[in-house]
């Protein structure tokens, strides 16, 4: 499932950012004749298909991120990088049944996309309250890999504060803030003991 090989680029640790996206880098009740200009995007990128599912809906969606939060997450990256490998590990529901090659589509009109290695396992029918679980099973199984820190971002708690005190951003505006990037920089001045953590979540 992973874009990339578990082993660091350039020999540098990785910081891997669990990313939401609605109410994060998207949020519908702030977009005004949403759906009329969602159409359009539609048409424009698939014209009169017969057979438009949920992934030609959500591809025409995805252009319509806010583009300030979006430039605050990549500055974000951007800055990361000059230290450490960026992963990004979607966790937004808009990962659901979607392949990593679907989702890299998807989000291709956003330089942040060439950035997404992963996403978290499926819901499979379990209320979103797993969130937690998923994001533990993620690093359960990614545990070879040197990781310096990991950071969550999410609208929603979903026990992440409760399980990772340490590593969740609760962006609680509708649409990620510079002082949520604040928060996330301040986490990376502390690196985290992974085989402890990995006990700890058992």
């Amino acid at each position: 499932m992973t874009l990339l090989s578990a082993e660091s680029i350039h020999n540098k640790p990785w910081v891997i950012l669990f990313l939401d996206i609605d109410g994060v880098l998207f949020n519908e009740a702030f977009e005004n004749d949403f759906e009329d200009r969602k159409r359009a995007k539609l048409h424009e990128l698939f014209g009169n298909l017969s057979d438009l599912d949920s992934f030609h809906w959500d591809c025409a969606t995805a252009y319509f991120l806010e583009p300030a939060t979006v430039a605050l997450l990549e500055n974000f990256i951007d800055r990361t990088c000059l230290q450490y490998n960026v992963g990004i590990v979607l966790s937004s529901s808009w990962r659901e049944g979607r392949t990593l090659a679907e989702i890299h589509q998807m989000f291709f009109p956003w330089r942040f996309s060439q950035f997404i290695i992963d996403k978290t396992p499926d819901d499979n029918g379990l209320p979103s309250h797993t969130r937690a679980k998923q994001i533990k099973e993620w690093l359960r199984i990614h545990a070879d890999m040197e990781i310096y820190q990991f950071i969550i971002l999410d609208d929603d708690d979903f026990q992440l504060a409760k399980k990772f005190p340490h590593h969740f951003v609760h962006v609680r505006s509708g649409l990620l803030k510079e002082s949520d990037i604040a928060d996330a920089f301040q986490l990376l001045t502390k690196s985290i003991d992974y085989d402890s953590l990995l006990l700890r979540l058992k």
